[in-house]
């Protein structure tokens, strides 16, 4: 799956989500969380995709908690990745969960 394609979704399902808000800033009746594949967490030990995609995300549409995917099947992300998109997340001031039973977020 490309970067590309990736926020495409992303964005289709936080448009949903949004399409009710007219407050700008964190939303008061509910919080917005989201997940991401391992394949994508992966992904992000790359800098300029890690943040590039926040970016573009981030202007979208206000996240709380983000669950990131520590596993799928038999891939399974580097703890050193898992601990620096973590990282990234938390000094974003959003919630991080997730858990694999090698792996506690």
């Amino acid at each position: 799956m490309t970067r590309q394609n990736l926020v495409k979704i992303m964005l289709a399902a936080f448009a949903l989500l949004a399409a009710n808000v007219v407050q700008a800033g964190k939303y008061q009746n509910f919080k917005v969380s989201t997940y991401i594949r391992a394949q994508d967490v992966a992904r992000m030990e790359d800098d300029k995709f890690l943040k590039s995609t926040w970016e573009t995300v981030s202007s979208q549409v206000d996240i709380d908690k983000i669950y990131i995917e520590t596993h799928r099947d038999a891939f399974i992300v580097p703890e050193k990745t898992i601990n620096k998109v973590k990282k990234f997340f938390l000094s974003k001031g959003l919630e991080v969960g997730g858990r694999h039973n090698i792996h506690q977020i």
